[in-house]
């Protein structure tokens, strides 16, 4: 069986095939008709290996779209739309059994430390041997160009409010137990992010630059926009970024699992 999704230059293919009595999903992407990825899915693999598949594949995906101005993305709400829908449709695609039941849902509100609620960008819903599995998604999209087209200053918060979300990501696991497993997503045409001239600045304590490792577990207090800051972050972090041409310079792209 071959499945096909096909736009101008931009294209994917979903095909069937047995090796050795096992039966893959053999997933081929192609851009301007060079191949550019090969995946292959076990059809019998765990729901839990099979969604953390699709979801890295469908920020891939999106870096395409917006490469190839199929997407346009202006603000954080754009961002998570596009991405939850690209993401849905994956997974309906690969689904392959009545029991798998996944749901992609924006805006969720769970329940962290002392029952404080919060609202999630993303949780990706599913049951695995009757038990609730819950995937947590933050996304975080900064333009030097605001929807309405003015220039957006304030990089020092934006810098803050990165580790903001991923201690956010790290307390959802910690205090809910139906979350298993969480995503940092992020989006920026700002190369200063990325490639930094110089880290003089008090904001870089809150380093995101290409190639940093965040080595947890750390305590973040240096004060941004004149307020105090508490953030611990438990886990390490590879900041790996990739990126993807427009007119006027890059989007780049972050993904922290």
């Amino acid at each position: 069986m071959l499945i096909s999704g096909e736009k101008s230059d931009y294209c994917f293919c979903l095909e069937e095939t047995k090796l050795k009595n096992n039966l893959f999903l053999v997933i081929t992407f192609v851009v301007d008709e060079v191949k550019m990825k090969e995946f292959e899915i076990f059809k019998n693999q765990s729901i839990e290996t099979k969604l953390n598949f699709l979801i890295k594949m469908a920020w891939e995906i999106l870096q395409r779209k917006i490469e190839q101005k199929f997407v346009i993305i202006n603000k954080e709400a754009s961002l998570q739309l596009q991405y939850a829908n690209i993401l849905q449709s994956l997974i309906d695609i690969c689904q392959f059994s009545d029991d798998e039941i996944i749901k992609v849902v924006l805006e969720k509100t769970v329940f962290i430390q002392n029952q404080k609620p919060q609202e999630v960008d993303i949780i990706v819903e599913t049951f695995i041997n009757n038990d609730p599995y819950k995937i947590a998604i933050e996304m975080k999209c900064y333009r030097t160009k605001t929807s309405s087209g003015r220039a957006r200053g304030a990089q020092d918060i934006f810098l803050k409010d990165v580790y903001e979300d991923i201690e956010v990501l790290e307390n959802y696991r910690r205090t809910n137990t139906d979350i298993k497993k969480t995503y940092f997503l992020l989006m920026t045409d700002y190369k200063n992010f990325v490639f930094p001239k110089d880290k003089q600045a008090k904001c870089w304590d809150y380093d995101i630059s290409d190639g940093f490792e965040l080595k947890g577990p750390k305590c973040f207090t240096t004060p941004i926009g004149g307020k105090d800051i508490n953030i611990t972050i438990n886990n390490s972090y590879s900041f790996d970024w990739t990126s993807v041409a427009f007119e006027e310079g890059e989007y780049y792209f972050l993904c922290l699992e």
